[in-house]
């Protein structure tokens, strides 16, 4: 059964990407740079979507994502993605979900989720 990470007003769902180091890009700085510049631009508009974070470390690279809902995280990460990750790169990432309980900005200066 689906359902939202958080009930109520809180912020949605994270997701994490990750890949394995040697799988893509990651130990190479300017073939990051470049993969980053040809995917990041249709992650604008992405229903559901509200931030992809790029992300790179010695064990391996990934995204962290900010969804409104589990919902729209898990039609985006569906049977065509885990085609296009295995085109792209040799191998399929793990996709964990991860539901917000409460959201600290610090942009902003508000705490979201307490009750």
């Amino acid at each position: 059964q689906m359902s939202d990470c958080v009930s109520g007003t809180t912020a949605g769902c994270i997701t994490v990407v990750r890949m394995k180091a040697g799988a893509d890009a990651n130990s190479d700085a300017q073939a990051l740079r470049d993969l980053i510049a040809r995917t990041a631009g249709p992650y604008q508009g992405v229903d559901g979507l509200l931030r992809k974070y790029f992300v790179s470390g010695a064990a391996g690279g990934g995204g962290v994502y900010e969804w409104r809902s589990e919902h729209d995280a898990r039609r985006w990460f569906n049977d065509d993605w885990t085609r296009r990750m295995l085109q792209l790169y040799g191998a399929v990432p793990g996709v964990e979900y991860f539901a917000v309980l409460a959201c600290v900005d610090n942009v902003d200066g508000t705490i979201r989720g307490i009750t």
